[in-house]
Parts: structure tokens; C-alpha cells; sequence
């Protein structure tokens, strides 16, 4: 674990972001851009892994890197924050030549709160921006935050990750309030739904951090660094060996745990049923001559 997590720190570029690779599959083209996406998964999952590292004997140092590379991603997210023309709510994207979109501006803004470097009065500026974009055809809201440039806002595309983050976020951050999303859209996306943009196993990842369902396992996973497309360019990929890197650090964290549960499991049944705490004869009725 922590040779992995010492690679990751000296990965991580000098404003706390992790690179992206560019996968042209027509045209053959491979080379690094800069996108928010791998910064903010791999924050994630760091921090999703800091918060288990007590069960794992010696793990100290591995903690110490993991909290270097988590204080770096912080200060990158904000500084690409962006503010709401309307209500100045916090907002984020997927790089500097597009427009804010929800997905990015939920998870960035559920990382620095939990991190306490956003404040309440942003959240509430947040939710009631979210609130008021509840308008896609499908039900919720959908990929990019609408704007005043056309009628539609540039609010239609759907997606079942956001749809899910969406409601996730809500919860986590507001307890129970109803956030908007109808039962039907929720059930779509958190069903067998392929994701618009993410591929299958990414949409897994999703699910582990989000806990909607177990953890995938590291053995699932190939050599394939990929993580979405482009959308209207689907031959157009991004991807990033160190989500990936971050993701089996995760996930072999849960299969240890599991074949530890199952080797306790195995010892007991080896061992047998406890003996009871009573003597042999006691609690037998005594037999009459």
C-alpha cells in the first residue's frame, strides 16, 4: 500500500491536481489534458480509504501520505471554484472550456465540507440552485447547471450518476428532505442503467463510494485505464492510471477484510460449538434406583 501511495504523491502535479490521459481510438491519439475528474475520484477514495486505515496494523505512515495527497487535492478544487451568476453558489467543472456541471460541483462541494473549507451558507446556496434545476425529462437534474442562454437551459442530458449523486449528496448533507429526484428516475439509475458517459465499471466505483452496493473487487478490473467518453465523440476516452491505482488500494482493503471475516469464520467451525459452561451432570435429572 504505501509504495502505491508514495507513486500517487510524486504523480500528483505541483497545484494538487492528477493528470488525465486523452484516448483518441480513431485517430490513434494519446496525450495528457488537464480535467477535474481524476483529482476529485481519487480525494474520494483516499479519503474513503483514510477513514479505514485503523483496522490495518501499522499503517501510520500510509496514513501521513495519504493525508499530503488528500491536502493537495483540496487546494486544487478550490482554486478552480467558480461562483453562480445569480446566488454566487460555489460551482465546478469539468475543465476550464466547460460550463459548470452538477456532477462536479456535488462532489467537489460534499469533499470540502466534510473537510470544513466550505461553509453551510455555501451548501444552502448550492442546494437551492440544484432545487431549481429539477427539469429534465427524466426526472431530477440533469449534467450541467442551467444557465440563462437558451430556453433549455443546457439542462437536458441525462445521466443515472448524476441523478445518484444528486440524491446521495442531499442525504448526506440535508438528512431526509425530499431533493426533488421522483422515485422512478431513482429506481432507473440505481438499477442495471448503463451510465451516459462512465463506463460499467466506473459506475461500480460510483456505487462503492456512494454505498449503494459492495465494493468491486480489485481482480474485476483490467489494465484498461479508461474511466468516460466524450459524449457526442464517443471514440474520444479519458483516462487515468491512478483512479485506477486508487481503486484497487480500495478494493484490496475490502477483499482483506472479507478473507479475514471468512478465516475467522473457517477457525470457528474448526474449532466446534463452544462446550457448555455446565458440569456433565448437571441439569440431568436424577435416575431413581
Amino acid at each position: 500500500m504505501e509504495n502505491v501511495l508514495r507513486w500517487l504523491k510524486l504523480s500528483q502535479n505541483r497545484d494538487g491536481s492528477f493528470p488525465t490521459m486523452l484516448v483518441n481510438k480513431k485517430d490513434g491519439i494519446r496525450k495528457e489534458v488537464s480535467t477535474l475528474t481524476p483529482t476529485i475520484l481519487i480525494c474520494l477514495l483516499l479519503t474513503h480509504l483514510r477513514e479505514k486505515l485503523p483496522e490495518i496494523p501499522g499503517a501510520y505512515s500510509s496514513g501521513c501520505i495519504i493525508d499530503a495527497i488528500i491536502g493537495d487535492c483540496h487546494r486544487y478544487l478550490l482554486s478552480v471554484l467558480r461562483r453562480d451568476d445569480k446566488n454566487s453558489a460555489p460551482l465546478w467543472g469539468f475543465n476550464v472550456f466547460y460550463p459548470p456541471d452538477w456532477e462536479e460541483t456535488l462532489l467537489c462541494s460534499f469533499i470540502l465540507r466534510r473537510a470544513g473549507k466550505l461553509s453551510d451558507d455555501d451548501i444552502q446556496k448550492i442546494r437551492e440552485l440544484l432545487l431549481f434545476n429539477l427539469d429534465c425529462p427524466k426526472g431530477g437534474v440533469g449534467v450541467w447547471v442551467q444557465d440563462d442562454h437558451s430556453l433549455e437551459h443546457g439542462n437536458l442530458v441525462y445521466d443515472p450518476i448524476v441523478i445518484i449523486v444528486a440524491n446521495v449528496w442531499h442525504k448526506m448533507l440535508f438528512g431526509k428532505k425530499h431533493t426533488g429526484i421522483n422515485d422512478e428516475a431513482k429506481r432507473a439509475a440505481t438499477a442495471g442503467e448503463r451510465p451516459t458517459f462512465y463506463t460499467r465499471r466506473m459506475k461500480g466505483v460510483f456505487w462503492g463510494l456512494l454505498c449503494l452496493g459492495g465494493f468491486p473487487h480489485a481482480r474485476e478490473f483490467t489494465d484498461d485505464c479508461l474511466l468516460f467518453h466524450h459524449g457526442h465523440r464517443k471514440h474520444v476516452w479519458y483516462g487515468s492510471c491512478h483512479v485506477w491505482a486508487a481503486v484497487n488500494l480500495v478494493a484490496k482493503f475490502y477483499r482483506m477484510k472479507e478473507l479475514e471475516r471468512a478465516g475467522q469464520e473457517c477457525s470457528r467451525r474448526l474449532r466446534g460449538p463452544k462446550p457448555s459452561d455446565t458440569s456433565p451432570g448437571e441439569g440431568r435429572e436424577e435416575t431413581k434406583a
